[in-house]
């Protein structure tokens, strides 16, 4: 997936401007690296587009064990952003990834994230911001 698909479809998903949609993948990938093991950010990075690569890069190998909520506050102070549009952008962004990522990498990646994430996903199509594409996990 070229970089210029990656964030024309979160801006989709999530119904933010092109610069928004670039601010809050960042802060949302950034995040992402800091809840998963090297390893698995390693991995998913490959899929994606290499200017957007970076933001999964590690300082450290283990992950942090914090939940949705805080995911979603960390992103939130990361892009400077109210509650409600950092979850949708956590989504929105997470949806992409899933499109990008072979299934088998989405299961680890799933793996290595607790349960209150399939949350996110369970929203009848078109109904979440993600429109009226199905879910991830739904194909």
């Amino acid at each position: 997936m070229e970089y210029s698909e990656f964030l024309d479809r979160v801006s989709a998903r999530a119904r933010l401007s092109p610069e928004l949609a670039e601010r809050l993948t960042r802060a949302v990938l950034r995040t992402l690296a800091e809840r998963i093991d090297s390893g698995e950010a390693d991995d998913l990075a490959g899929y994606l587009p290499e200017q957007v690569r970076g933001y999964l890069v590690k300082d450290r190998i283990s992950a942090e064990g914090f939940t949705l909520p805080e995911f979603v506050r960390r992103v939130q102070l990361r892009a400077e952003v109210d509650p409600v549009r950092a979850e949708n952008a956590v989504r929105a962004v997470l949806s992409v990834l899933h499109d990008a990522v072979e299934e088998a990498e989405w299961a680890e990646l799933m793996a290595q994230l607790s349960l209150d994430f399939r949350g996110l996903f369970e929203a009848a199509p078109g109904s979440g911001p993600g429109g009226p594409s199905a879910p991830p996990g739904s194909r």
